[in-house]
């Protein structure tokens, strides 16, 4: 055969795709891409006419669908509603979760600005007991503040992103800093007075006045000790309970809050 063969989809360009197929494979100069013989030829073409695959025709992944739409509708209009459910599911997941999230952080927030609450009443303590010239007790609620404050690195409560968008919470924590540096070395001129002790001291507490020293040790015994004498001025006591430590730049010393002494 040495005229070249017009394609089918030339001479009839409305002819099914798998029926041009068919013809190509028939027609091909090349035995190796031909039918092998007519009983191949026949087999493509009988499942043409029934609407099965043709074997020699390479079907595109949406024809495919078609087909399988075309002959299970219904299967394939209760898969489609299954995946319509499933994509709506999904879709109402995802916002029920944004939405948990937001209101999560939201939360969040309300946390940490109620812990900035007593964080600034304590820095304010701090400042009015240094004025009164009472740096323990004044480095203690400084030490409490810092406790409470988001804005510091070291708390517990500490959010980054809470620090940067609330300046005031910065702001507590620069004073505070600057109150147990000041309550510590500010008012420290010269030595009153020193005194060995008979026990390891645990804490220790400046009375409102600073007339008294009161040295607890880790029994909770306490001595009452004159602040300008160093003597001994009222009888040993119990600490039943403590409310809070401040060590001293070196540690060898701790001061402890403690709850309200009785004779």
């Amino acid at each position: 055969m040495k005229d070249q063969v017009r394609p089918a989809e030339e001479l009839e360009t409305n002819a099914p795709a798998e029926l041009v197929a068919i013809a190509r494979c028939a027609l091909d100069r090349n035995k190796d891409r031909r039918y092998e013989n007519a009983a191949e030829m026949s087999g493509d073409l009988t499942a043409f006419m029934s609407g099965a695959r043709v074997g020699v025709y390479e079907y595109s992944s949406w024809e495919l669908l078609k087909r399988f739409a075309g002959k299970k509708k219904a299967t394939f209009i209760a898969a489609s509603t299954v995946f319509v459910m499933i994509l709506i599911s999904l879709v109402f997941v995802s916002f029920s979760y944004k939405r948990e999230s937001a209101a999560r952080k939201q939360e969040h927030i309300k946390g940490l600005l109620a812990n900035q609450h007593p964080s600034q009443a304590y820095a304010m303590e701090a400042r009015r007991l240094l004025a009164s010239k009472m740096p323990m007790s004044a480095g203690i609620f400084a030490s409490a503040s810092l406790v409470f404050n988001p804005a510091n690195p070291n708390g517990e409560f500490y959010d980054a992103q809470y620090a940067k968008k609330n300046p005031e919470a910065s702001r507590i924590k620069a004073e505070t800093d600057s109150q147990l540096y000041r309550s510590r070395f500010r008012f420290v001129d010269s030595l009153v007075w020193t005194k060995n002790l008979k026990f390891t001291v645990l804490s220790l507490s400046v009375s409102p006045g600073g007339k008294y020293l009161a040295v607890g040790d880790y029994k909770g015994s306490v001595e009452v000790l004159d602040a300008e004498t160093g003597e001994k001025s009222m009888s040993s006591l119990l600490i039943p309970t403590a409310s809070g430590v401040l060590p001293s730049p070196r540690q060898e010393k701790y001061s402890l809050p403690a709850a309200p002494m009785r004779r």
